[in-house]
């Protein structure tokens, strides 16, 4: 993408909802996350070449600030600003994993956005993920635990 003269890239992700005011069918613009991915390759630089990249703010803000406001103008209920629990899958969480992300101050929870942030902050590409929460995940005693069904409904 860089060779090809991209500066910037939107990510639209189907989360689960790790907030009771984040219901299904809302928003977030998200701003931090929490990569518990393990079997992707996560770096362009490999063998020979080594370079350290700042994670502290993975997101392009100015590209968050378009999203927000974008959302907003379409009448979407959005929140500006969240931490994107990143899982390997396929497998959705256990109610145990549900809990403990919870208890991390995560705000969603999702299986995509992991190595792309980190090779676009490599590759010096500005990057910002909007999450459509399609769900509870499965720590929500109100509501089923989430379904592929589920998400494809909302």
């Amino acid at each position: 993408l860089k060779r090809s003269g991209v500066t910037d890239i939107v990510s639209l992700s189907a989360v689960g909802s790790l907030k009771e005011e984040l219901p299904p069918g809302h928003f977030v613009v998200i701003d931090q996350f929490i990569d518990r991915s393990f079997a992707r390759e996560k770096s362009f630089f490999d063998t020979g070449c080594v370079a350290h990249v700042g994670m502290a703010d993975p997101l392009c803000p100015r590209i968050g600030d378009v999203l927000e406001g974008q959302c907003q103008e379409l009448g979407l209920d959005v929140t500006r600003g969240g931490t994107y629990l990143v899982m390997e899958g396929p497998q959705f969480s256990t109610r145990a994993e549900s809990n403990l992300y919870r208890s991390w101050g995560c705000s969603v929870v999702g299986m995509t956005n992991m190595p792309e942030a980190k090779l676009a902050r490599e590759a010096e590409i500005c990057y910002a993920t909007v999450a459509m929460v399609t769900d509870y995940d499965c720590w929500h005693d109100d509501h089923d635990s989430v379904t592929v069904d589920a998400v494809v409904k909302v």
